[in-house]
């Protein structure tokens, strides 16, 4: 898991927002990040400047794939311009703990209740990292195809 919290403009308003990305670089939550916000993913040892950039491209690589507008800064950093509503509904959704349903996704209720009875098949919370990828990536997946976009 990696976290990179981002500035976004909305409005007159620079908020501080928050991406967790799984090892395969799927975005498994995102929001605005609480001004008591403490990160719950462990430090872990200071990466090569090289390794920071790769990382950096596939950030970017798939910021770029689910259509949300950046802007790098100067010193380096990213500033979130705009989300779209399709990758916000699919974000918002497949937050495991969070209830989440829109009538953009057709049949959302019974969708979810579906990804959560799998979730909770293989362990719920304590469900090994890569299962719980495997299947969010199955819900992205579906939900690329389904979802109504404004």
């Amino acid at each position: 898991m990696k976290e990179i919290i981002l500035f976004r403009n909305v409005g007159p308003s620079r908020l501080r927002w928050r991406f967790v990305v799984d090892d395969y670089d799927t975005i498994v939550l995102e929001g605005p990040v609480p001004d008591d916000y403490t990160s719950s993913i462990p430090d872990t040892k200071v990466a090569s400047p090289a390794a920071t950039t790769i990382v950096h491209k596939k950030h970017l690589e798939t910021l770029d794939k689910r259509g949300i507008k950046y802007e790098i800064l100067a010193d380096g950093k990213i500033n979130i311009l705009s989300i779209p509503s399709k990758e916000r509904h699919i974000s918002q959704f497949l937050e495991y703990q969070k209830e989440y349903c829109t009538e953009a996704i057709p049949n959302c209720a019974a969708l979810r209740q579906q990804m959560l009875n799998e979730i909770e098949g293989s362990g719920g919370i304590e469900c090994p990292q890569c299962e719980l990828n495997r299947i969010k990536q199955k819900y992205r997946d579906l939900l690329e195809q389904v979802i109504v976009s404004p």
